[in-house]
């Protein structure tokens, strides 16, 4: 897992948004329950940050700045994770200083059953928000959005796109990652369960 400074493109083609991300398959990963994911973290950003695993069960040493240090700027270290009950687990980085420069990263994971049900497709969608100023730069969180717009991105995309065939059925694993806002979806001429 990367954290780098990198270009996105939110909307007017003219112009790019600076973010920090992780490694644009960091959406997607699918490992078994009961399996040890070791995680390693590369650090190419300017400033130490520490990554928060949410809903791990008994992993205390991976709670940030208690269990785990900050990695420092240009830094790599390695994680154990365990992964002891099957879901949907959600990080993103949390740092080490007091500000953030750009708007944090996030990403997620699936922890199979011993029997998951039987899909064609499993897809995991992180949802963010961003709030933009006119010159498309982004707002950190914690500061004044005033003035900006909101603009929504599911795995770092603009437009998320699932075609499907009739009778086709899907897994989609929905997360929260915006900073600012809670989020509802609405499913019209499906059939969910």
């Amino acid at each position: 897992l990367r954290l780098r400074d990198t270009k996105l493109q939110l909307g007017a083609p003219e112009a790019q948004t600076a973010a920090w991300r992780f490694n644009a398959d960091s959406f997607n990963w699918r490992f078994r329950q009961g399996e040890t994911l070791d995680l390693d973290l590369i650090n190419a950003v300017t400033t130490p940050v520490s990554v928060n695993v949410y809903g791990l069960d008994g992993a205390p040493h991976l709670v940030p700045l208690l269990g785990q240090q900050p990695i420092p700027a240009g830094k790599r270290e390695t994680r154990a994770i365990p992964l002891k009950r099957a879901g949907t687990y959600f990080f993103e980085t949390r740092l080490g200083g007091e500000a953030a420069a750009l708007p944090l990263p996030c990403g997620a994971f699936a922890v199979l059953e011993a029997n998951p049900p039987q899909v064609d497709r499993d897809e995991t969608l992180v949802i963010e928000d961003w709030r933009l100023k006119a010159d498309r730069s982004a707002v950190p969180p914690g500061t004044s959005a005033a003035g900006s717009e909101t603009v929504y991105t599911i795995n770092d995309r603009l437009d998320w796109t699932i075609p499907v065939r009739k009778h086709q059925r899907l897994r989609l694993r929905f997360v929260n990652g915006c900073q600012r806002m809670p989020i509802y979806l609405i499913f019209e001429l499906v059939e969910a369960t």
